[in-house]
């Protein structure tokens, strides 16, 4: 069969490269960007409240929705925070549900329990989009506001323009706020003529919102009716109504002011200390940077001409430059990957065998490409790493597939049977170690959370591209050393040694085989447990490596997250800031710095601000990396800063190449009272505060000056007036009553209500609110709100955070000094726990260093899996138990190799090492399979078992060098590289296929002749 097989080799190759054209289009036109995209398991439910209190947030919506929510399945956790103004509830969905299924029925949840919310409670928001990705940054620049001013316009058509982009999911805008359209009601003019608030209310609606008037049959045809009234927000003025008191209609022009206004700013933004405007644009899912970046670009390009002559346009950020430089860099180390390896094969191969070795490495990467768009996964660091360490692999099956069918053709001198014996020789140890590989990399697809999605790409790539390998050493490989030897046969083989290096390979396989496998097989115990013992004691060298979760990503900028006292105002915000700044342009290597005062970047740099407001802002400074690295930057402004600003919480942050990480330390405080919640977390962080003189902060902060108003219910409820009366009253005098959305142009645009700004704008006067009260005329009698009011000052909280719908504070802890901190922490948690326990109040603690601690035993699970696996398999193939245990021996020293390579550079211990050592379980078992598979071979012939050894040695040094040097060659570009991320990985794997390739060639003799011993085959 497989001789027929052989014949067809020209139909066959036909397929493969109709096969390397299809896969090589769809790796073309895969998506390009810097990160795997990752979309959080999270939906959130955002309901604002205009007027209401943080408990008054909490008690009318959130609450409401966190109760619906109870029975639903598949929910992982519910978080809230209410605000003043606004409620914010996240729910987080298990990994294994079903997400859409969950999202839609949270979803019709919230319709639902909307229809339950107070009447002045806007309709909620329903999020469950929060994978969209920046792709671009701009900024409008001016010397001074007024001009800048003028460009407002031509910013918001531009931004109508990006929205019809295909692909852009937003725009948002920072520096100024959209206009509304505000009806300034006079009191006095309203009193004059028998009218109130309400009056005016009642004419808006019902002239805007009118009943559909159907259709009607009239002479045989069918006939649409319409009604003719107001539709633009400019008609608010001639709306009419009845003057109680001159029994006459008037138009509301005659009762107030009607204007556009900007709404309040929640932004001030500065660039480079001049006053700017910011413009960032989202996109959606799964496409490919640098193609939706130009159309984005250009859209802006071709709009800059709108702007005013004194406005300039700068490209604050592109994530397709960062796409670019990236891509760029690893093109390079994957070019230099495949350029070594196939220089190390034409060292040990035939000019024949090299090529048809290196042709394995296109059509392994572009048939394993095939399925990579069906998968979601797209053209990133993450799977360009992938594919960078199956160069280095891909090509070993191909490899001993060439040499066992050469070296059975120089032994017979017929293709055929040495083809067909070349394969039946090594396949069961091709597909044995090609599974080992599989089963190595498979279970990473398998992690969870944000970890599993970040390196999700890279176990799927190399998966794929090791299957292809496999393939192609089985059928490409053999059908091409036939295809060329066929007409060689009966002729005198070349008695050359194959490769450039051939000769200096022959004399080392014998010296390796005669010397020193032969001396080893004389000392087996000592040689081999020898070196188990002595690759153990390297274990402890772990403990003197740096680690690092996720090391810091090289790029200029730092981000300055600022929290000030609640009570500032955000000019008192900003001028705070731009003190900082000064400060930090002082610095030597300070690029360019930029302010975002109030609710801070727009989802730029992997950052934002967590309950922002008018106190909260950022800054970012770009760094000269030649000078200094945004790393040096941190650690040498973070306490300073915090000296000279001390009513300030500041941190300094760069990008990290990885998901982001908490605090080092947190402790949840959960309970139903909250005053008793914040006295018990007074209570901690100064307990906290006498260990060490580190940041201790919380998500609530202290609470602020308020003014609240009681009733008096009894002279209330004598003139028929209600606690929702009285705050509409006291709501139309501050921010106003919203009356809903109305058409302007082609737009739509927010109406607000208000009342004599200028009496109450330096505070409420309740002596100038008048309101109606029960009287026996048309015209109701006026009473001031004094009669019915009392204000009063007191202490309020902002913010009342729930954690899965009970109240908790969450304390953040970062240790100055201290080397035990975490540990002080947790005693001085055990002891508040004991104390108020008993109360009903929990105190739990958590940090950065859970997350990483849940990673690592996640890890060491499916390590674990992996490893049966791979015993599984090579237990089927050598039908044998204590076999597989050897080759899984060299795992043990791969791993050993790679924690002493990362200790001799220093390399820090991360995520991506701990991915490397994953790796190298896949990679170093093919060689000692190869090995035992020639020596099982050779025993089954009848050879004596030192012997079989021995020739094994010198029949399989070749191959096993080749295999481990291409997979050193292909990574040492980027262990040699500044990459952060990458380097660790690379080294890890480096050091661990050298330390186990020797090992291997020294121990593993030994260690097979005891376990032959063991096995009594001898």
């Amino acid at each position: 069969m497989f001789e027929k097989f052989l014949e067809r080799g020209k139909l066959i190759l036909v397929l493969f490269f109709v096969a390397l054209i299809v896969g090589g289009y769809l790796f073309y036109t895969l998506p390009k960007r810097e990160l795997p995209e990752f979309k959080p398991n999270i939906v959130s439910i955002s309901t604002v409240y205009p007027g209401a209190n943080a408990e008054q947030i909490e008690r009318d919506v959130t609450d409401k929705f966190e109760k619906a929510l109870d029975d639903i399945r598949g929910i992982d956790s519910v978080n809230s925070v209410s605000t003043r103004e606004f409620s914010n509830v996240i729910i987080e969905i298990n990994d294994g549900a079903e997400f859409q299924e969950v999202a839609d029925e949270i979803q019709q949840v919230m319709l639902d329990s909307s229809k339950n919310l107070p009447d002045g409670a806007l309709d909620p928001t329903f999020n469950d989009d929060f994978g969209k990705s920046p792709i671009s940054s701009y900024m409008f620049v001016a010397n001074n506001e007024q001009t800048l001013a003028e460009s407002k316009q031509a910013i918001n058509e531009l931004k109508e323009k990006l929205l019809e982009v295909k692909g852009v999911s937003d725009v948002v805008i920072k520096g100024f706020s959209e206009e509304e359209a505000v009806f300034v009601a006079d009191s006095q003019k309203l009193i004059e003529n028998g009218l109130n608030v309400s009056s005016i209310i009642q004419a808006i609606n019902n002239e805007f919102d009118t009943t559909p008037l159907g259709n009607v049959q009239q002479d045989n045809k069918e006939y649409t009716l319409s009604l003719e009234n107001f539709k633009s927000v400019e008609q608010v003025e001639e709306i009419t109504l009845q003057s109680k008191t001159k029994n006459e209609a008037m138009k509301l022009s005659e009762l107030g002011s009607f204007e556009y206004r900007e709404k309040e700013v929640e932004d001030i933004v500065t660039y480079k200390g001049q006053p700017a405007y910011s413009l960032t644009v989202n996109v959606e899912q799964g496409l490919d940077i640098p193609t939706i970046f130009t159309k984005v670009d250009q859209v802006v390009k071709d709009n800059e001409k709108a702007l005013p002559t004194n406005v300039d346009l700068v490209t604050y950020y592109s994530q397709k430059a960062d796409v670019d430089s990236i891509f760029k860099d690893l093109t390079r180390d994957a070019l230099l990957a495949v350029i070594a390896v196939i220089i190390i094969t034409t060292l040990g191969l035939t000019l024949s065998g090299a090529f048809i070795v290196s042709l394995a490495i296109p059509f392994s990467i572009t048939l394993g490409a095939i399925p990579l768009p069906f998968l979601d996964v797209d053209l990133n660091q993450i799977s360009v790493i992938g594919l960078i360490i199956a160069l280095g692999i891909l090509v070993d099956d191909a490899i001993v597939v060439n040499d066992n069918i050469l070296r059975n053709y120089k032994e017979q001198g017929r293709i055929l049977p040495a083809t067909i014996n070349g394969i039946k020789e090594v396949w069961g140890s091709i597909i044995t170690s090609t599974l080992a590989v599989v089963f190595a990399f498979l279970p990473l697809v398998f992690l969870s959370g944000g970890n599993g999605a970040f390196i999700r790409s890279l176990p799927t790539v190399l998966v794929l591209t090791i299957i292809a390998s496999m393939v192609i050493s089985l059928t490409l490989v053999p059908i091409y050393q036939y295809a060329v030897n066929k007409n060689k046969d009966g002729k005198k083989n070349s008695e050359r040694e194959p490769g450039l290096i051939g000769k200096p390979l022959r004399r080392l396989s014998d010296f390796y085989a005669d010397k020193v496998v032969a001396n080893v097989l004389k000392r087996p115990f000592a040689v081999g447990i020898g070196g188990v013992v002595v690759t153990t004691l390297l274990f402890g060298l772990a403990f003197l490596t740096p680690f690092e979760f996720f090391p810091a990503a090289n790029k200029k900028e730092v981000v300055v997250n600022v929290t000030l006292p609640v009570e500032k105002s955000l000019t008192e915000t900003y001028k705070t800031l731009e003190k900082m700044t000064d400060d930090i342009n002082k610095i030597e290597g300070i690029e360019e710095t930029a302010i975002f005062a109030g609710k801070g970047l727009p989802n730029l740099f992997n950052e934002g601000v967590n309950n922002a407001g008018s106190n909260t802002g950022q800054i970012v400074a770009r760094v000269d990396n030649d000078n200094v690295t945004a790393t040096e930057f941190i650690d040498k402004m973070t306490e300073p800063l915090r000296e000279s600003y001390p009513d300030a919480e500041i941190f300094l942050n760069t990008i990290v190449q990885g998901p982001p990480v908490g605090a080092p330390v947190t402790v949840d405080i959960s309970g139903e009272d909250f005053t008793k919640l914040n006295e018990i977390k007074n209570e901690l962080r100064s307990d906290i505060k006498e260990i060490d003189n580190g940041l201790v902060i919380d998500d609530v902060k202290e609470p602020v000056s308020t003014v609240t108003y009681e009733l008096n219910r009894e002279e209330m409820a004598k003139q028929g007036l209600d606690a929702k009366f009285i705050s509409d009253q006291l709501r139309i005098v501050t921010d106003g009553v919203p009356l809903g959305s109305y058409q302007r142009g082609q737009d739509d645009i927010d109406l607000k209500l208000k009342l004599d700004e200028e009496t109450h704008k330096n505070g409420i006067n309740l002596e100038e609110i008048n309101v109606p009260v029960q009287t026996e005329g048309p015209v109701p009698t006026l009473a001031p709100l004094s009669d019915f009011v009392t204000e009063k000052k007191v202490e309020e909280y902002k913010t009342i955070p729930h954690k899965n719908s009970e109240r908790t504070i969450t304390l953040k802890a970062y240790p100055g000094k201290s080397e035990t901190f975490k540990e002080d922490v947790q005693e001085i948690v055990k002891d508040l726990q004991k104390k108020y326990g008993e109360e009903g109040y929990q105190l739990t603690t958590g940090g950065e260093n859970d997350d990483q601690t849940q990673f690592f035993v996640e890890i060491t699970l499916l390590f674990g899996v992996v490893m049966v696996l791979i015993y599984l398999t090579i237990a089927l193939q050598f039908n044998s138990f204590l076999l597989p245990l050897l080759v899984l021996g060299t795992v043990y020293l791969a791993i050993a190799g790679a924690v002493t390579g990362l200790f001799v550079t220093q390399t820090p211990f991360s995520f991506m090492a701990t991915m490397g050592i994953v790796s190298l379980a896949g990679i170093v078992v093919r060689n000692s399979v190869v090995l035992f598979e020639f020596i099982e071979q050779r025993r089954k012939a009848g050879m004596d078992l030192i012997e079989s050894i021995i020739e094994a040695g010198r029949s399989r040094i070749r191959p096993i060098l080749l295999t481990a040097f291409t997979a050193l060659v292909s990574l040492l570009p980027v262990a040699f590289s500044n990459d952060p991320l990458f380097k660790p990985l690379a080294i890890s794997i480096v050091s661990g296929v050298l330390f186990s390739t020797i090992l291997t060639l020294v121990i593993v003799p030994a260690l097979y002749l005891l376990v032959a011993k063991l096995r009594k085959i001898n």
